[in-house]
């Protein structure tokens, strides 16, 4: 104002010519208190605040005053400087405050972010339990790191963009963490990850993520930074504690490189986080499966179905397993999806590996098969539930619903096949007391009515009314099944038996071949009928009846043709060896039956059929490409007819007609061979010695 002389009421005529040296002069007095006044503000500012990044973060609102006055003061000189040019004649200067201030806030940060650590890890330390020191010191790194990356926006919202104190600031954050974290998990190999639990890399990973997220959305431009060296001594170095500026650009590098280290130690920490999710779930489930079966006893339902605690044991585990994951990652993280198929799949293989030690008795068959089938159950009402919850990705929802359908049907098949084991239960005892009795001479000319056909519906009768109670519906028709199957088979089982008992080469094994024929189709009718009884409540039971059954009608066609003894007869096998071979795909095993069944009633024609059957190899062999025989088949155990007849064979002890002859012809063809070889090498050494072609012949 004392340069205007509008407003000076002191200014006067001789005033207005004055030169700029006078006017110099008479200001210089005033420039040098505010000079002195400056270097006051100066020292009084750095020495008594303290710290200006305390300051900035515990009150704010007296750190936009100081930057305002700050600012001000600035202003005050540029206006001085802009006055008549004083700048240019560099007469008079003015002490500066801003650089200073600046400066000081990127020391005072620097220090900041390691003081927090520093303070922390002592606390941490000297609270922290023997057996878990290393587990609260990373907890407390995670802990301090997280607090310093959320005070990142505070600090650009309170400082003015020239300053960039927030990028210093930012630098001063990656540095630190990126250091403490990798020390923490034993260097970028990650050697220390396999101490920590779960939890810890779950928190670890969370944390990563909320770094990376963080620096992203306040610095977009790192995004598309992807050094491929990420090493430790690729680091720049642009931190030295002395508060000196640092170009924007670096400090974008600086950035870059934090997070792409940080995303280095999120991959180590979730694989190591993927297998300890699998350790740890087929421990759990190890231990639900061995050491609590031997434990765990069976109850009924209101309803009188037989379980155990199977369901509920697993299921309690996986539920909380599966939540604790979910609840340390964040909303919408596509790990939650990967660990999810990982204990979804470790259920998977482990239901694979033990389902079958539960089958020791027909009640333990029943409650497996409830048990396997609550848990087809349950498995789809805990993942809707999850996604219901919300906070799954899209992707995570599209492999869980994957890996859910997997292990619904894998539960769902395993109830159906221990349902079917029943069968074992029901048939073993009828094996003992009644296959010897079937297609003895008793049977043929004393058992006019069919009686022991009859016991065999009654007994199946009998455990059916039992299922009824203790198995559903469904798995009741599922067992029936097994049963209409399993009838058959001790059927036939019974017959070859008969066959391998039967010793004599000329004569049938019946007395009245025509009488036993007849007594067979009419024990066929008798189990047929009984089973075609329930086909009104079980529509679907009707197809079983007629595959399974259909093998039986074959097997009475073939005796019936056999019986006549002829070599007719023997032209006849045609049309039967095609039908079986479709059973059996093995010729051998299908010479061997047809065979055995021509033995019970016409053992003189057994080596016609066998010959015939040898002679149609090349053509069989093309109906049965090499692995056609599982397809479609059983793998409940006892209900395929090709495993029950390969195992009966390779307990017999019966000699059938060929062998001799097969060992007489192959000794022949060894011998023709043998000669036929020594021959050219005889003609061989004779051209050697005598350069001519010598005809030997």
């Amino acid at each position: 104002s004392l340069l205007n002389n509008d407003t000076n009421p002191f200014a006067s005529e001789s005033s207005l010519s004055a030169t700029d040296e006078e006017v110099d002069k008479f200001l210089a007095s005033f420039v040098n208190d505010v000079w002195e006044l400056g270097e006051f503000i100066e020292l009084t500012l750095l020495s008594r605040i303290g710290s200006f990044a305390n300051l900035t973060l515990e009150n704010p609102s007296a750190m936009k005053a100081l930057i305002e006055a700050v600012e001000k003061y600035e202003v005050a000189i540029v206006e001085y400087q802009d006055y008549e040019n004083q700048k240019e004649k560099g007469s008079l200067k003015i002490t500066s405050i801003k650089e200073a201030v600046i400066k000081q806030c990127r020391r005072d940060f620097e220090s900041k972010s390691v003081d927090v650590f520093t303070t922390i890890h002592i606390y941490a330390a000297d609270n922290a339990d023997e057996d878990d020191a290393y587990g609260s010191q990373l907890t407390a790194t995670i802990q301090a790191a997280t607090k310093l990356v959320g005070e990142i926006e505070p600090v650009r919202k309170c400082f003015p963009k020239d300053w960039e104190i927030d990028l210093h600031w930012s630098l001063c954050i990656s540095n630190v963490c990126s250091s403490d974290f990798l020390q923490k998990i034993g260097g970028p190999d990650g050697h220390n990850l396999p101490e920590l639990s779960i939890t810890l890399l779950l928190d670890l990973i969370t944390w990563v993520e909320f770094f990376c997220e963080t620096f992203e959305s306040a610095y977009p431009s790192i995004k598309e930074k992807n050094p491929g060296n990420i090493s430790i001594e690729s680091r720049p170095d642009l931190l030295n504690g002395d508060g000196r500026e640092i170009n924007p650009e670096d400090v974008m590098d600086g950035l870059a490189w934090a997070k792409n280290m940080l995303w280095e130690v999120h991959r180590l920490a979730k694989e190591e986080f993927l297998v300890q999710t699998r350790n740890q779930t087929d421990s759990f489930l190890d231990k639900i499966y061995n050491d609590k079966g031997a434990e765990r006893s069976r109850s009924e339902t209101a309803d009188g179905r037989l379980i155990t605690s199977l369901c509920e044991e697993i299921f309690a585990f996986i539920i909380v397993h599966l939540r604790t994951i979910r609840d340390h990652l964040p909303a919408k993280s596509e790990i939650f999806g990967v660990a999810a198929c990982i204990v979804l799949s470790r259920m998977q293989l482990k239901q694979i590996a033990h389902h079958e030690h539960a089958f020791d008795d027909l009640d333990s068959c029943c409650a497996a098969a409830n048990d396997f089938d609550r848990m087809s159950e349950r498995i789809e009402d805990m993942v809707t539930k999850f996604k219901e919850e919300g906070g799954i990705s899209q992707l995570s929802e599209s492999l869980i619903d994957e890996a859910c359908r997997e292990l619904v049907s894998l539960y769902s098949s395993h109830a159906v096949y221990a349902a079917q084991s029943v069968h074992i239960y029901v048939f073993e005892p009828m094996h003992e007391s009644i296959a010897d009795e079937l297609f003895s001479a008793e049977w043929e000319n004393d058992l006019t009515h069919n009686q022991l056909s009859v016991g065999i519906v009654r007994t199946i009768e009998d455990f059916r009314c039992d299922l009824e109670i203790y198995l559903s519906d469904y798995l009741l028709k599922k067992a029936l099944d097994a049963f209409v199957t399993a009838s058959v088979l001790f059927y036939i089982q019974s017959l070859l038996m008969k066959s391998e008992k039967h010793t004599l080469r000329t004569i049938s094994c019946f007395n009245d071949t025509t009488k036993a024929l007849g007594r067979m189709k009419d024990d066929i009718r008798i189990m047929r009928e009984y089973f075609e009884g329930h086909v009104e409540t079980m529509p679907a039971l009707k197809r079983t009846i007629q595959k399974e059954f259909e093998v039986l009608t074959i097997v009475c066609e073939i005796l019936s043709s056999a019986s006549a003894g002829t070599s007719e007869s023997v032209n006849e096998a045609t049309n039967f060896v095609f039908v079986l071979h479709k059973q059996f795909s093995d010729v051998q095993i299908t010479k061997q039956f047809i065979g055995d069944l021509w033995h019970l009633v016409a053992p003189s024609q057994e080596l016609g059929v066998r010959t015939l059957i040898e002679s149609m190899e090349i053509q069989l062999k093309s109906l049965s490409p090499p692995g056609s025989e599982m397809r479609g088949r059983s793998s409940v155990p006892g209900l395929r007819l090709d495993e029950m007849v390969r195992k009966l064979y390779s307990q017999s002890k019966r000699r059938r007609p060929g062998k001799i002859k097969d060992r007489v012809d192959g000794a022949r063809r060894r011998f023709s061979t043998e000669a036929t070889a020594l021959k050219k090498r005889r003609n061989s050494l004779i051209q050697s010695i005598t350069k001519k072609p010598v005809n030997l012949s």
